[in-house]
């Protein structure tokens, strides 16, 4: 299997030419941390999380993107889902002489208990601020995050750690280490930062690296895969798409569009339905030109509904 790296020349390319940051190898030598931060949010502001290359495949082909197919689309500005956006971002990471590994992770979207289905990647920094520090690069959630989180600190009580809260885009969130050493990411809705019990389950992480070949393995990352049909995944049949505007999230899913305003609230408005390509070039650029992945992804998404006796919306 052909290993994630990148070399100088496209590490040179991707940073200059796609990111627009002209001067980062001095950035990168004056503050590796705030050059890491600063980076994180260009990369979301140029590369959206999205679900469209996924529908666009025939349901039965989807499967696990190789790494060939992560630097075309990565490249090409249409950018991926999790295992696309994090397997880059830990690439590049390493390109630039950050230590860095990958772990496979686990979503929760509504049981409250640490089910292992191990359907999403994140990349983890080793000693970034402190020998024995260990932060949180999630580039891929399809949530914003503006900065690497610190889960790990030798010199600090894991308890303040734990305890420390994080601005998300309608949301806040904190990463919290259990005692049997596994790491929790939870989060809430802004309205209820009043109350401390409604904290809800993210995704749960080991912090041991997984080896690359292991994403290939029949029992990770199954949210890529579109069979067996009554077992797929929601992303195989919603349009998603979601990228940073300067520091403010942006959000299409479906026929809506949401736009995160001053106070990190999502806010709201419809797209009419012969507009939906429209809107997806105009806010998500790397689109443009690719109507044809586009109408084959709608079509497809129309397919999927009609077979798990789906409501269109």
């Amino acid at each position: 299997m052909e290993a994630p790296t990148l070399n100088k020349d496209e590490v040179e390319y991707f940073l200059t030419d796609i990111l627009q940051i002209h001067n980062w190898n001095e950035q990168l030598g004056n503050n590796r941390v705030e050059f890491l931060n600063h980076l994180m949010i260009k990369y979301q502001q140029i590369i959206p999380f999205q679900t469209i290359t996924l529908m666009s495949e025939d349901v039965e082909s989807r499967t696990v993107p190789k790494w060939s197919e992560i630097k075309t689309d990565i490249f090409a500005k249409t950018g991926g889902m999790c295992h696309t956006m994090n397997t880059f971002m830990w690439a590049l990471l390493k390109g630039l002489g950050y230590d860095v590994y990958l772990v496979l992770s686990s979503v929760v979207s509504i049981e409250q208990y640490l089910k292992k289905n191990l359907d999403h990647t994140i990349v983890i920094v080793r000693d970034l601020t402190i020998k024995g520090s260990l932060h949180v690069v999630d580039c891929g959630l399809g949530l914003a995050m503006r900065e690497a989180i610190i889960i790990k600190n030798p010199t600090k009580d894991q308890d303040s750690l734990n305890e420390t809260i994080y601005q998300g885009s309608n949301e806040i969130f904190k990463y919290v280490r259990t005692e049997g050493g596994t790491y929790v990411r939870y989060h809430k809705k802004p309205k209820k930062w009043e109350s401390t019990n409604d904290w809800r389950l993210s995704y749960w992480f080991d912090i041991q690296p997984t080896d690359f070949a292991e994403f290939y393995y029949d029992h990770a990352l199954r949210i890529y895969l579109g069979t067996p049909m009554e077992e797929i995944h929601h992303f195989h049949y919603i349009v998603f798409l979601t990228r940073l505007d300067g520091e403010r999230r942006i959000k299409i899913k479906n026929y809506e569009i949401m736009v995160e305003n001053e106070e990190h609230i999502m806010e709201t408005s419809d797209i009419p339905q012969d507009e939906l390509s429209d809107h997806i070039i105009r806010y998500f650029p790397g689109f443009k030109g690719k109507e044809d992945i586009m109408k084959k992804a709608f079509e497809n998404m129309e397919k999927i509904k009609e077979r798990l006796s789906i409501k269109k919306s």
